[in-house]
């Protein structure tokens, strides 16, 4: 019975080194940290990542209208609005151009700190318009996609960063007419790369 007690009060005893950390040491290491990441977090250049961000929305949005014309069996217009910095897309169920009350309409917005442009990089085509469509539905220049699955037209979409104004933030969207493959363009170094 001794030895049953004994064990159990070795079990438990405060004498010899333990392993782990103090809740001090955890405080000051936490603390430390944090002071670092006030330091860093100005360096941080999110603006590459919000621009790829914005071009891989635009993207897929133009993508979905290709898709929904397909499906859907009628033309989807996409009008884009440079000054509000949005997409309206207009599911147009009677391929006439015009929005009618019945029909579905969706609007989406650029992200913050992004706008449609370019910051003096080159241009990808001989056009030097921030959108060279040159469709419109109403004042806006826009893009039909149609339910044999081409576009249009063939153009692109420039965007960049509203605040930031360096040529490598400049993204590109690329519409092929036939077949209507959207593709995405970064300026890298001052050349233009596809990236999706």
């Amino acid at each position: 019975m001794q030895a049953m007690t004994e064990s159990r009060s070795n079990r438990y005893s405060t004498e010899g080194p333990t392993a782990g950390f103090t809740l001090v040491e955890i405080t000051y290491v936490a603390i430390i940290i944090g002071i670092l990441a006030m330091f860093a977090a100005p360096l941080l250049d999110v603006s590459k990542y919000r621009m790829n961000s914005a071009v891989v929305e635009v993207a897929t949005e133009l993508m979905a209208a290709q898709r929904n014309a397909v499906l859907r069996g009628h033309d989807v217009v996409v009008a884009i609005d440079e000054n509000e910095k949005w997409l309206r897309i207009h599911l147009d169920a009677n391929n006439d151009g015009y929005i009618q009350a019945t029909e579905d309409t969706k609007v989406a917005q650029l992200g913050d700190g992004v706008t449609f442009g370019r910051a003096g990089s080159e241009t990808l085509s001989p056009s030097s318009q921030t959108i060279t469509f040159t469709q419109k539905q109403g004042s806006l220049k826009a893009l039909t996609f149609h339910r044999n699955g081409s576009a249009s037209e063939a153009g692109l979409i420039y965007l960049t960063h509203e605040q930031v104004k360096d040529p490598l933030d400049d993204r590109a969207i690329e519409i092929i007419r036939s077949t209507a493959k959207v593709k995405c363009w970064n300026n890298y170094a001052g050349s233009w790369k596809e990236t999706c």
